[in-house]
């Protein structure tokens, strides 16, 4: 299952086993850069990475990749952030509750 920052605040119904991938725009030239906020311990984080745009300087893409490995509600959080700004707020957020049923 693929999701975008359009699914942020929705519940997601997925089963412990499967992959779910998050991309967000982002672009590492502002220094702004999206962070998991919250990782539930039923959710194992699988890959992080940045997709390059076309064009030098140009957004790109951040790719999260997640497995539940728990049946049960999860609350996953991102936030885009600069990581050395600690106490400034996040330009963006992205949160969404895993409903995890048993494996596949």
């Amino acid at each position: 299952m693929i999701l975008s920052s359009r699914d942020s605040g929705r519940t997601i119904e997925t089963k412990a086993g499967s992959t779910l991938t998050i991309r967000l725009e982002e672009n590492p030239t502002t220094g702004y850069r999206w962070i998991i906020d919250e990782l539930p311990a039923g959710i194992r984080k699988r890959d992080d990475r940045f997709i390059p745009g076309e064009n030098i300087g140009a957004a790109g893409t951040r790719e999260f990749v997640f497995s539940p490995d728990k049946p049960g509600l999860h609350r996953l959080s991102l936030k885009k952030i600069r990581p050395w700004e600690k106490a400034a707020p996040p330009l963006e957020t992205f949160e969404i509750t895993l409903a995890v049923e048993g494996s596949r």
